[in-house]
């Protein structure tokens, strides 16, 4: 069946099936316009639909849930010559309150240190950051977890068992099972520390991603860093860093920037390049209409840089 008539069949039969108060519904919509400037090739220019996640969450009781999104974009890539594809982002089964202000999620979920990022820097919908960037980690994977806060508050944490590395780019082959702990400290009500362990069963890798997260008036600043350790590889372990800003100047017009690169062993790691981005943001509609022109580029140790302007859009609802 096809996802048309799959939506037309469960958009029919829901208000049936459900009440209205148990199911609830949600998308996010990101599309831009880009001028791209790639080094020693054709200059391009065209619109493009970057993602769009439809979501659904039904609630069984006060303490069951089932959350589900679908993704609509060109998971294989990011040109405009792939086709758009639909994929199953997240589905999982959720239990709160099975201990003290804990969760457990079973299926298919997003990675908890990107969750924690994303939710403070609010910068998802203007690029990626160190982690997905890398992708040491993968940003959703199926398994179950454990999560919570605690020291009323001060401590957001989550264990979860899942997959493994297999299918990152750290080339990790045969893997079974990983095991990764997060944890965010809220040292302060401007500061802030993340970490994520993940541990790979199979062959001993191990990713360690942190991030120091500052708030400050109208700033938010995020800096990461992420490191990878394979005891079974004689490939020098990738070392990446960098940091995120999102700047509020009002409560509608702002200024994103980043900047991530990397080095093993002396040597610049990040597909032999540095990648920055900056610009400037505006709410059209507060916390659902946003816009964006953000210049894109990639600058390598050797060679001209390839850059992008991208005019971004972004609807939640």
């Amino acid at each position: 069946m096809s996802f048309r008539k799959l939506l037309l069949v469960s958009l029919v039969l829901a208000p049936a099936a459900h009440a209205a108060d148990d199911l609830t519904f949600g998308a996010n919509i990101w599309a831009n316009f880009k001028y791209n400037h790639p080094a020693g090739a054709a200059k391009t220019a065209g619109f493009d639909l970057d993602r769009a996640y439809f979501k659904a969450n039904y609630k069984f009781s006060d303490a069951w849930f089932a959350k589900t999104t679908t993704e609509i974009s060109r998971h294989d890539g990011t040109s405009a010559t792939k086709n758009l594809g639909v994929y199953v982002k997240n589905a999982y089964i959720q239990n709160k309150g099975m201990w003290t202000n804990g969760v457990m999620d079973f299926g298919l979920r997003q990675n908890s240190y990107v969750t924690y990022f994303y939710n403070f820097t609010g910068t998802r919908w203007l690029g990626l950051g160190l982690a997905d960037t890398m992708k040491y980690i993968k940003t959703d994977d199926n398994g179950v977890a454990f999560s919570g806060d605690c020291m009323d508050k001060s401590v957001d944490y989550s264990l979860v068992i899942h997959n493994g590395l297999e299918g990152t780019t750290l080339a990790v082959t045969d893997d079974k099972l990983a095991v990764s702990g997060t944890v965010q400290y809220h040292l302060t009500k401007e500061l802030g520390l993340l970490v994520d362990d993940t541990l790979s069963t199979a062959g001993g890798t191990n990713v360690i991603s942190a991030a120091l997260l500052a708030e400050v008036s109208m700033v938010k600043l995020a800096g990461e860093f992420t490191v990878a350790t394979r005891p079974n590889s004689t490939a020098d372990a990738p070392i990446a860093f960098g940091g995120t800003a999102n700047v509020a100047f009002t409560d509608d017009y702002g200024l994103y920037g980043k900047f991530f690169t990397g080095t093993t062993a002396g040597k610049v790691y990040l597909g032999s390049s540095s990648q920055l981005s900056v610009g400037p943001t505006m709410s059209i509609v507060k916390g659902k209409v946003n816009t964006a022109l953000v210049y894109d580029a990639s600058m390598p140790t050797t060679g001209d840089a390839s850059w992008d302007v991208r005019w971004q859009w972004a609807a939640n609802f």
